[in-house]
């Protein structure tokens, strides 16, 4: 299991605008909570991440790090790719369509992710079934 002691230094507040009216919404996270969950998960530093690599690997960890920005921050799509190495909008479209078609490509790191996020519970221990002999 891989040591997810995430600093959450820089996941300040984030306010949600709706009718000229602000309300704080506790649960978002910031654009470099979400990659340094990203870094820590897969294990890929920050500037590959946002470099021009196109091993399977990165590529994965960028659409990775694109589905959870989408999900877990206010940011477009159009800023979503600026951060991740000024990449195109329809390129992040695509990133996370890739995920939602097929997960299973992004296991573990996708459950890691979202366990570290706080996205999902941890699941409970395992119970044991005795039977009879």
């Amino acid at each position: 299991m891989m040591d997810l002691s995430i600093s959450f230094r820089g996941t300040g507040r984030m306010w949600l605008g709706m009718d000229s009216r602000h309300y704080y919404h506790p649960n978002r996270s910031t654009r470099h909570h979400v990659l340094q969950v990203v870094v820590a998960v897969t294990g890929i530093d920050f500037n590959t991440l946002v470099g021009e690599s196109k091993r399977t690997p990165v590529v994965r960890a960028r659409q990775l790090a694109a589905y959870y920005l989408r999900a877990c921050t206010d940011m477009s799509l159009p800023q979503i790719g600026w951060a991740l190495g000024q990449r195109d909008h329809s390129t992040m479209c695509h990133a996370i369509d890739r995920i939602r078609r097929c997960p299973w490509l992004y296991e573990p790191h996708l459950t890691e992710a979202a366990l570290a996020l706080g996205i999902v519970a941890p699941a409970p221990p395992a119970i044991q079934v005795r039977t009879r002999q």
